[in-house]
């Protein structure tokens, strides 16, 4: 057996050798085979990472464009005929009040919901509700604060809770909303009023007291956090319009893809009963429900995994001493699964989740995984065959690992030993060098090196200090800075008194300038070169029809034809002397050129030598 640069496994055997020998040739082949199908699909899952992000896109926007469909039928029955107004306000919410459409929807219908079951009509339930929720956009982006957050304290607020919006300095309490009352004149109890009137005294003093923050949304809206909030309610929206699209491709792909689903899961059928009888036994899985159970178990138990790091430690010593026997027959797999099991068990004890609440499914031989999965004598008997030659591979690789569990066993521990050696030596190394390097800098020289460099530092700041200084000394002394800036300004002045000279005397001789006779002559010209243009004109015309075309004509018909026919017969003549002069040619370059150019040749390399 020899092992490949590709990695597959390469085989030796004649195949008219035994039946033996032959069963190894095609079991080799299907390795092969097998390795470059797992070629193929690391290029497949490489591709899958890479699309990884717009297949999450993509699932996002589904989501959330089914999301608004599911909350617009809670509008469409809580509002009725008033729906469509309910749905223009959530389009525009997110310029208005920094809201999504979904959000929008979602709090109008909550709160439209609990209004109405507390007495208020439907008309009165939707203005209160939008009205409401554009007060939770605008108290979110005034005390910045998620707008989840902000509804929800205006939700529990509204409904009698008092705690969510104290928090803000909102209070709702009996007494305060008693006083307020008082103060538009209603003289009723807060204790004597029905549901309805208590709901609708609790929203008139929450619009009263929130008139501060009312409209904040649209007045910040150019905010560095706004400008956040609108860019990804922007983004929401372009989501749910690529979710409209998909949805119905999705609903016409998912029924043929659990079809495909399901006739894959037939083929895994066989395939299952086919690997069990390759290894020697036929698995059922009898406690399905406890594995639910056992689920369950183990997610209430999540928190105590830290304190059971040990004993899983344990439990996965023991498991890898079961697994020492890992090339023993393929039978002997079934009682390293018990072992394992049983060492899982060990760990779920440790962590405090054994017993009852998490019981491992029991694996027992004879039955059959898929009842229906039907496998048919011949495929049986090819298993069969199957399944001696994996003995016969399993007990070879067994007889190869025998050979380098004794090699390692005596010079493992030599290998370990140089290893750790080569690693101290460098060690050593690299320590011997930084100890050098800390003595020297230590003693004295590494403090010097940086009072140099510091030094340096302050020189040049010192310089660039002392020529301001030196600068501003001479710019001050004797007014000479003023007189410089005096110097410029009156050189500026005198320049724009010579173009304000030049300008006026232009101005002056424009005013008295009189170009009449001028473009009197220049139409004059004119005039008299229109009769020599149509001269000029009518004989470039009578030229070209009558001279040029004809002369043109005749070139192309006559002339150049009769060229044509003199060049191919020069042609043809000449190939027919080189034809004739070939064979002297040849008798020239041979007897004559050729030995010249040999004795040129031989003479010339000579002078060179």
């Amino acid at each position: 057996m020899a092992f490949g640069y590709d990695g597959s496994v390469r085989i030796k055997a004649d195949l008219n050798h035994s039946p033996f020998d032959r069963g190894l040739t095609q079991m080799t082949s299907l390795v092969n085979k097998f390795g470059n199908t797992l070629k193929k699909l690391g290029g497949m899952v490489a591709m899958a990472f890479g699309t990884a992000a717009i297949i999450n896109f993509a699932k996002e926007s589904i989501k959330l464009a089914s999301d608004i469909e599911e909350v617009q039928n809670v509008i469409d029955v809580t509002f009725g005929q008033g729906a469509a107004q309910i749905q223009e306000f959530a389009q525009s919410a997110a310029e208005a009040f920094g809201l999504s459409e979904l959000a929008a929807k979602q709090y109008t219908g909550t709160l439209g919901a609990m209004l109405k079951s507390s007495g208020f009509t439907t008309q009165a339930a939707q203005e209160m509700s939008m009205a409401l929720t554009g007060l939770a956009g605008d108290i979110a982006s005034f005390y910045n604060l998620d707008t989840d957050v902000a509804f929800e304290k205006i939700r529990a607020g509204i409904s009698g809770e008092i705690e969510p919006l104290r928090q803000l300095g909102i209070n709702l309490s009996v007494a305060n909303l008693e006083t307020y009352a008082l103060s538009k004149g209603m003289t009723k109890a807060y204790s004597a009023m029905s549901q309805t009137e208590q709901y609708l005294l609790r929203y008139n003093y929450l619009l009263d007291v929130t008139a501060d923050a009312q409209g904040d949304f649209a007045r910040t809206s150019g905010s560095f956090a706004n400008q956040i909030r609108i860019l990804q309610l922007n983004f929401d929206q372009l989501r749910i319009a690529v979710g409209n699209a998909l949805i119905p491709v999705a609903q016409a792909v998912l029924p043929s893809i659990n079809a495909i689903i399901a006739a894959l899961t037939k083929l895994a059928s066989v395939f299952a009963q086919v690997t069990a009888l390759l290894f020697g036994r036929s698995p059922e899985v009898k406690t399905t429900s406890e594995i639910a159970t056992s689920a369950g178990a183990a997610a209430d138990a999540t928190d105590k995994l830290a304190g059971s790091t040990a004993g899983a430690g344990s439990a996965a010593k023991q498991a890898a001493k079961d697994m020492k026997g890992v090339l023993a027959g393929f039978d002997e797999l079934n009682i390293l699964a018990d072992n394992a099991s049983n060492s899982l068990s060990g760990a779920a004890n440790e962590m405090g989740i054994g017993g009852e609440g998490l019981t491992l499914p029991e694996i027992e031989g004879g039955g059959e995984l898929f009842p229906d999965a039907e496998i048919s004598p011949k495929l049986l008997s090819s298993i069969e065959a199957l399944k001696k030659e994996l003995e016969w591979l399993e007990s070879t690789a067994r007889k190869i690992w025998q050979v380098f569990a004794a090699s390692w066993e005596e010079n493992g521990g030599k290998v370990i030993s140089a290893v750790k050696n080569m690693f101290l030596s460098v060690w050593g190394l690299i320590k011997s060098i930084t100890d050098a390097f800390v003595s020297v800098w230590s003693n004295g020289t590494g403090l010097e090196i940086l009072n140099t460099i510091y030094s340096i530092i302050s020189n040049v700041l010192n310089v660039v200090s002392e020529l301001s200084n030196r600068f501003r000394e001479a710019w001050e002394a004797n007014e000479n800075g003023e007189a410089i800036w005096q110097s410029l300004l009156d050189i500026a002045q005198v320049y724009l008194g010579y173009i304000e000279r030049i300008s006026e005397a232009t101005l002056m001789w424009a005013q008295e300038l009189d170009l009449e006779p001028l473009v009197s002559a220049f139409r004059g010209l004119l005039e008299a070169i229109v009769p020599l243009v149509e001269v000029m004109t009518d004989g470039l015309a009578y030229a070209y029809e009558n001279i040029l075309l004809p002369l043109g004509e005749w070139f192309l018909e006559e002339l150049a034809p009769v060229g044509i026919e003199l060049v191919t017969a020069a042609v043809k003549a000449l190939t027919e002397i080189l034809t004739a002069l070939e064979p002297m040619a040849k008798w020239l370059w041979e007897n004559f050129l050729q030995p010249l150019a040999e004795w040129t040749g031989e003479i010339v390399i000579s002078a060179l030598e």
